[in-house]
């Protein structure tokens, strides 16, 4: 595979459901009206929403602890604001953004042209070949949104080479981190453009005080709510052997008081 951007033009197939909670620099010279989600996110919402969003890209980066990798995938791309950071840092040289959204893909390429990116859907017959030879293997803020979390994490794997480098990140949906994130969401509404699904009283004592989502039904998949971080946990420990958890914004919070959760690893040999 050569290491310009390559527009995207096939269909996407079932095994992404939706795009990551991602974020990304905007101090660039970029349109801004071109920017897309990750942009969205970080110039939209309310202060806390905003906030959360760029504590969530930070942690993301720290996570790496200054590794260097030749070659790196990021399932769950968006409109590959992941691979665009590393690969400008010097620590990718190689990336394949992988999403199931064609248009952030095209977009996204159409930006990076002189950076060695690559834009696929799951279902590219170039990404097979690539199975196994990844070094590092990211899938940020994208298990909440997949219709099969399983199939997802194995393809996460099947990329890595042996014992590659795999990064994950989820939602913190339970706990006090579930009221304080609502709370966030119905400020950023207050103009009524910020979309996000309303729990009951009721919905929010469970989640929040107790810590059960077992039996919250959720809109579609772009929703969080039910989403508990606790399950793919060991979803996760099946076929990655985690080195590192953290926690933004606060790590020594746990999780809390805490937004999102990553866990940093290896791939199972």
């Amino acid at each position: 595979m050569d290491g310009g951007a390559a527009p995207v033009r096939l269909p996407c197939t079932q095994v992404l459901q939706g795009c990551p909670d991602a974020v990304r620099d905007v101090s660039s010279t970029h349109d801004p009206d071109r920017e897309g989600y990750s942009n969205r996110l970080l110039t939209g919402g309310s202060f806390l929403t905003r906030r959360s969003h760029r504590s969530r890209m930070d942690r993301s980066l720290r996570m790496l602890g200054g590794s260097k990798f030749a070659t790196a995938a990021d399932v769950g791309a968006a409109d590959g604001w992941y691979l665009r950071t590393l690969v400008e840092q010097g620590v990718v040289g190689e990336g394949v953004a992988i999403d199931t959204d064609a248009e952030a893909l095209q977009l996204a390429a159409t930006r990076v042209a002189t950076l060695p990116l690559s834009f696929l859907t799951p279902d590219d017959p170039t990404l097979q070949r690539r199975h196994g030879t990844f070094d590092l293997v990211a899938c940020l803020e994208t298990l909440e949104h997949a219709e099969d979390v399983s199939a997802v994490l194995d393809e996460v794997v099947n990329l890595a080479r042996p014992a590659g480098t795999i990064l994950i990140s989820v939602p913190v949906e339970v706990g006090p981190s579930v009221v304080v994130k609502q709370a966030g969401r119905w400020l950023a509404n207050r103009g009524g453009s910020y979309s996000y699904e309303r729990y009951t009283w009721r919905e929010l004592w469970a989640a929040g005080a107790r810590w059960k989502v077992d039996g919250l039904e959720r809109q579609n998949l772009h929703s969080h709510k039910g989403f508990d971080f606790r399950k793919v946990k060991k979803q996760v420990d099946e076929r990655v052997a985690i080195v590192s958890t953290a926690f933004s914004p606060a790590s020594f919070l746990g999780p809390v008081l805490a937004s999102t959760v990553y866990w940093l690893g290896s791939k199972r040999t």
